[in-house]
């Protein structure tokens, strides 16, 4: 997955909407490896390392907290926050359950996004 998210970034586009449902896995019929595929571009824009993005998107549980602070402040963001929806996908990969507490509620789910100390799984 990460080569693939360094593959876009070197191409100058960022996805915005990483999340487990658009990363398609599949094996290879002839040499029997795995293949892991992104989806779901929708969302995606090309990027200037000079110029920041300033449209909210994405999945507020995968959704980075520059893009949720450009909301408040009027501070773009960079292609970065493919990165931390890339972690939120490992974290739920390793532990079974999303870093940030899901079903909390959008507002309480904001409010650990941008606040990461006070996450609840924070500190585990």
């Amino acid at each position: 997955m990460a080569d693939a998210i360094a593959y876009l970034h070197r191409e100058n586009v960022s996805h915005r909407d990483l999340k487990p449902e658009n990363i398609l896995v599949q094996e290879n019929p002839t040499t029997g490896a795995v293949e892991i595929k992104i989806s779901d571009f929708g969302l995606s824009r090309t990027t200037q390392s000079n110029k920041a993005m300033e449209t909210m998107a994405g999945t507020l549980d995968y959704c980075a907290p520059e893009i949720i602070n450009h909301f408040h402040n009027g501070n773009g963001y960079g292609r970065e926050v493919d990165m931390w929806s890339l972690g939120v996908i490992l974290y739920i990969m390793v532990s079974g359950a999303a870093p940030f507490g899901q079903g909390s509620g959008n507002d309480d789910l904001l409010d650990c996004i941008t606040n990461v100390s006070s996450a609840p799984n924070a500190s585990a």
